[in-house]
């Protein structure tokens, strides 16, 4: 091989070298920007997820909301038709309470007496809002009961015992008629959750705490989604142990209930009632 032929050999290896290299660097290029289209996409993803949470939390809240605004006003009305009858009756006397001169534990669940609307939060020393619904569950069924302070909040104990079956037969209910149990409380149908308070307050009624006294349901409320939402949370562990624990607001923000509840089991050891 002449050297005009090595020479034409090495300059075609170059060349050939230097494609490479070139269709290399495109290759790269192109590399780069893929991963930046990845990581523009994961973005794109990440910002919708947390837009679609938050949609779902704002409709949780609208729909929890508008649920209790018709309660209310079915309550009200029925209240109002109430006072109306009562005050037609000239022969009544204006001093005798309703509900204990028609027999407490003989009122259905449905009865038009109720006129206790849900006491508002308190602060306490921490500056954060403390719920103070058990302590004004025991305070009316002390006083429309006319017990002692301990056996109205031993009643109110051994109702939220009772709370685990009553959950049991929501979920029982609600599978009958092919509703998801793995909502939270506020994603629940309004009358499904109806139908939970009416058991709750049939409870009640048998071991003689008032629930059917509070306006807008909101005594059987606070026990019947606590315990949902407890529920909800230990399934939750079932499934997925590697997540974290459930987001407290589909609690409905009883945050002081473990405040209320060693309450409760102090009255019990103090009657030495094993729970």
């Amino acid at each position: 091989m002449s050297k005009e032929d090595r020479l034409d050999e090495l300059q075609l290896l170059k060349d050939e070298n230097t494609l490479i290299k070139t269709h290399q660097q495109h290759t790269e290029q192109a590399v780069t920007q893929l991963k930046q289209d990845v990581i523009e996409l994961q973005s794109t993803v990440k910002q919708l997820l947390q837009e679609l949470t938050a949609h779902d939390e704002r409709h949780a809240t609208i729909l929890g909301e508008l649920n209790r605004l018709k309660e209310s006003v079915m309550d009200s009305n029925s209240l109002q038709n109430n006072n109306n009858h009562n005050s037609s009756n000239s022969g009544s006397s204006s001093n005798t309470n309703p509900a204990l001169e028609n027999g407490l534990t003989n009122v259905p669940v449905s009865s038009s007496l109720r006129s206790i609307p849900a006491p508002s939060k308190i602060l306490v020393e921490d500056q954060k809002k403390k719920d103070n619904r058990l302590v004004e569950l025991r305070r009316i069924t002390k006083e429309y009961m006319n017990v002692e302070e301990e056996e109205a909040g031993l009643r109110l104990y051994k109702l939220q015992k009772t709370m685990v079956h009553v959950v049991s037969n929501l979920k029982k209910y609600m599978k009958d008629r092919n509703e998801d149990i793995c909502k939270s409380w506020k994603s629940i149908d309004i009358t499904t959750q109806r139908v939970a308070f009416e058991m709750v307050e049939r409870e009640a009624l048998s071991l003689g705490v008032p629930l059917n006294l509070c306006i807008g349901y909101w005594g059987a409320r606070r026990l019947i989604s606590k315990s949902w939402a407890n529920a909800l949370r230990t399934t939750k562990k079932h499934i997925k142990p590697e997540e974290g624990p459930e987001d407290p607001k589909d609690d409905e923000g009883d945050d002081s209930s473990g405040d209320n509840d060693d309450h409760n089991n102090r009255v019990c050891k103090k009657l030495k009632i094993v729970p």
